[in-house]
């Protein structure tokens, strides 16, 4: 995990393309920034799933669900422990 300054479409795309390998699979949400970057290059594989219908898209499977429960793991853990920024990577 890292932290960010936000979640811009430059923030985020600068840091897509400094931690992950060219032709990487990216699977998202339809968050604006992820569908702005994604569009505009053709380094990455970009699937995405669009949560206002469904959690996984009928056609391909895509889903966010691996990441989301990521998330909750985090959270539990912060809840517990807390957590000190200089343990993330920033």
């Amino acid at each position: 995990m890292k932290i960010v300054e936000n979640k811009s479409r430059n923030i985020l795309g600068r840091e897509i393309i400094a931690n992950v390998n060219p032709g990487t699979k990216i699977f998202t949400d339809q968050w604006p920034s992820y569908i702005s970057f994604f569009g505009d290059q053709n380094i990455y594989s970009h699937n995405f799933v669009n949560h206002s219908l469904n959690f996984v898209d009928p056609v391909d499977g895509t889903h966010t669900q691996t990441i989301e429960s990521l998330w909750s793991e985090f959270k539990r853990f912060k809840r517990k422990y807390g957590y000190s920024k200089q343990r993330l990577i920033y």
